[in-house]
């Protein structure tokens, strides 16, 4: 996975990380964590099923993960380095929003991986921690797409818990 890792981010300089080379060498249900041993945690199987939904929309991954890595990397560098200590009172409101959102969508990812290793695992509440994941990725990083965003309703409407956009966005899956 690391060699994958370096292979396309570090000798393309490729703005992705290394969530999708760990999750094709090792499957099943992981958190990646670069602090964990091997940098990731195996996550227990869900008690429910996922569904998986492809837009068969093109997209640009490089230009959107540039765009966003860019983003967020600038308004970290250019505010102490620090994501906690960031003081929104010198921010503008779109830094702000981005701020936000991009500390939410931590504390999102921190409460579901914590959830996913109980064996009484709350399909409902990962749902909703899925569905405002989705908020956040479609209106503050705006990733999201017209017919993705259909694709969340029709699965929710349809009795999904909870819907989003993956991977890197601008089409893709749900």
């Amino acid at each position: 996975a690391m060699q994958a890792f370096q292979a396309e981010v570090v000798h393309f300089n490729a703005p992705g990380g290394n969530m999708d080379q760990i999750a094709c060498a090792l499957g099943a249900t992981l958190r990646v964590d670069p602090d964990a041993d091997n940098g990731y945690i195996r996550l227990s199987d869900a008690s429910f099923d996922w569904v998986l939904g492809d837009s068969n929309l093109p997209k640009d991954t490089i230009g959107i993960l540039r765009r966003c890595k860019t983003l967020r990397l600038e308004l970290l560098e250019s505010n102490g380095g620090v994501w906690d200590e960031i003081k929104e009172a010198s921010l503008s409101d779109g830094e702000v929003n981005v701020l936000r959102g991009t500390l939410r969508n931590r504390e999102i990812e921190r409460i579901a991986s914590r959830e996913l290793t109980d064996d009484n695992q709350d399909g409902k509440f990962l749902g909703n921690l899925m569905s405002e994941h989705h908020g956040i990725l479609r209106d503050v990083l705006q990733i999201s797409t017209t017919r993705i965003d259909a694709m969340c309703d029709a699965a929710l409407n349809s009795g999904a818990l909870g819907a989003k956009i993956f991977g890197s966005g601008g089409g893709g899956c749900m």
